[in-house]
């Protein structure tokens, strides 16, 4: 990094930082409006003051974020704009504050509707509870799942749920292709894959919400099987990241550092 944009980042991050510790959200977001602007997708960009004052209206919710490193909110927010996705609304994804840094963390509903643009209708995922019956028959590709829900036999907290799951599943289609393509995810797969990335987050979503966390994880593998699209392979490689923007100047980012997972040191990008 050259001295000048050194000296251009320091004061772009003095500068946003004082509105942080101000606790002044829309000064916040009035300074880097034209760059999250510019990067929201089509279908976003012709309300982009409506996405804007939605960022706003989170930073105020959450005063938590206003407490992280400003390069690493800017980062955040950025990087949900530039797939399209709406931070807080509909769980398409979330801004997480943890120690300094904001994690950018999608839902499985902003894999939803990512897969929805390339065309993949993919429904809802389900969690299935041992009182219910349940089969799964790849062989029968026009109906390979069979479950008779019991209402009566649902938990009653997010806890129970994930001590009582036994699977969880979701179903998409394809246009033009009349079996359904079907992702079916085990209780012993996901305490398994919970553990790896327990170790491996910055964040701990799966301690958290362990049956939502699920959930996602039968969207995003049937998402990445069935969706070849530059938003989808974007958003599989941001989630979960912490990633700092760099101001050359305030409303153009010339640069971006990634926050090193293990050690928490930050390396150019």
């Amino acid at each position: 990094m050259s001295n000048a944009l050194q000296i251009r980042q320091q004061n772009a991050n003095k500068a946003l930082g004082a509105k942080l510790q101000g606790g002044d959200a829309q000064g916040f977001m009035d300074m880097i409006k034209s760059t999250v602007a510019s990067q929201l997708p089509t279908h976003l960009a012709k309300n982009a003051d409506q996405y804007l004052r939605m960022c706003t209206t989170l930073l105020r919710k959450n005063p938590t974020l206003m407490e992280c490193h400003p390069a690493s909110l800017v980062g955040a927010v950025v990087e949900a704009a530039q797939v399209g996705l709406r931070p807080g609304v509909l769980g398409e994804c979330h801004l997480v504050p943890f120690k300094g840094e904001v994690t950018l963390i999608y839902g499985y509903q902003g894999y939803i509707a990512l897969a929805a643009r390339a065309g993949v209708n993919i429904k809802p995922p389900v969690a299935v509870y041992p009182s219910e019956v349940f089969s799964y028959q790849p062989a029968n590709i026009l109906q390979p799942i069979t479950h008779e829900v019991d209402i009566d036999g649902w938990p009653g907290d997010e806890n129970e749920a994930w001590d009582k799951l036994r699977a969880v599943y979701c179903v998409a289609s394809v246009a033009g292709d009349p079996s359904p393509a079907v992702m079916v995810v085990s209780k012993k797969q996901l305490e398994s894959f919970g553990d790896s990335k327990r170790k491996s987050q910055r964040t701990n979503p799966w301690k958290t919400h362990p049956l939502q966390m699920s959930l996602k994880t039968a969207v995003r593998r049937l998402a990445k099987y069935l969706v070849k699209s530059p938003e989808m392979s974007r958003a599989f490689e941001a989630d979960g990241q912490s990633v700092r923007a760099v101001a050359g100047e305030l409303s153009v980012f010339t640069e971006g550092e990634v926050v090193d997972e293990g050690t928490g040191e930050v390396t150019e990008g």
